[in-house]
């Protein structure tokens, strides 16, 4: 049970992630007007957002903040990793350093 608040978290984390990459590319067609805001692409991200959200949310009723919380972080490595996949993106050696640098810090909160 000491797992479910961090699992809970990065679920919503990456969730999240999948809402952004929506949301970047409902941006190419973005404009303030009805055809312009609820598009496609922009109602999937936010769908993503708040079911990511409410996961996540759900994620903190488990453990400690200091510990649940964190996990978060793999929604940074989620759209690293999606803006490459999907977007074609390039990942530098920085990228690459901190995602290193969050899991390493990860298995540090949870020793």
């Amino acid at each position: 049970m000491i797992w479910l608040g961090p699992l809970l978290v990065s679920i919503g984390a990456v969730t999240g992630a999948f809402g952004a990459f929506f949301l970047k590319k409902g941006a190419k067609k973005f404009s303030l007007n009805i055809k312009g805001i609820f598009q496609k692409n922009i109602i999937i991200g936010l769908i993503f957002y708040a079911f990511g959200a409410v996961i996540g949310f759900s994620g903190l009723r488990f453990g400690e903040l200091s510990l649940v919380y964190p996990f978060a972080a793999f929604g940074y490595i989620a759209s690293t990793f999606i803006s490459w996949k999907m977007l074609n993106e390039k990942i530098s050696w920085q990228k690459i350093l901190a995602i290193i640098l969050i899991i390493m810090g990860l298995i540090l909160i949870v020793q």
